[in-house]
């Protein structure tokens, strides 16, 4: 303030001049600071789930990651160590009778069938019939013909969200 009162008594003083220009900048970079720290608290705020809406995106994307997170190593990890397919079955981790057929690689609940997700949760008549008894008290509009079909058909559930969250949770229940 007071280089302005020196520049306005001497207003030809090249020192003075010099001499406020720098100290301008140097408030105007002080400014563009303050501008800046607040802008970066700012979004750490929404960030850090300050508002309402921000809370409920993330939310609906932590719900949509863990699930999708879940199905996926349940696939993969439920019946054992795989093959590079992913789709056999470790003989140390059998589902069912592994205690009579240890080494064995058939399936023991039904006999001559090769044990692999396919089988296990769609091809073999138990899995049939319990899909079936699942449908007879609850219709779910999946398609139960292999792995592919049902994760597609899964993606696509009709209904309001109630609807369709009862729906998953009966399947999961069913296929654990």
């Amino acid at each position: 303030m007071h280089i302005q009162q020196d520049l306005s008594a001497a207003p030809a003083s090249e020192a003075l001049k010099q001499q406020e220009k720098e100290v301008r900048e140097q408030y105007v970079q002080i400014i563009a600071s303050i501008i800046d720290l607040i802008k970066q608290q700012s979004k750490a705020d929404w960030i850090g789930y300050r508002d309402d809406c921000t809370k409920f995106f993330f939310a609906r994307a932590k719900q949509r990651k863990i699930s999708t997170y879940i199905l996926r190593n349940f696939y993969q990890n439920l019946l054992g160590p795989s093959n590079s397919t992913r789709t056999a079955i470790d003989p140390e981790s059998r589902l069912a009778k592994f205690t009579q057929c240890y080494e064995e690689k058939y399936y023991q609940t039904c006999p001559g069938a090769e044990e692999d997700l396919e089988h296990v949760f769609f091809k073999c008549g138990w899995a049939q019939a319990f899909w079936q008894e699942i449908t007879n008290w609850w219709p779910i509009p999946i398609s139960l013909q292999g792995f592919t079909s049902f994760t597609n058909s899964m993606k696509k559930i009709p209904g309001p969200r109630r609807h369709r969250n009862i729906t998953l949770s009966i399947i999961a229940a069913a296929i654990y």
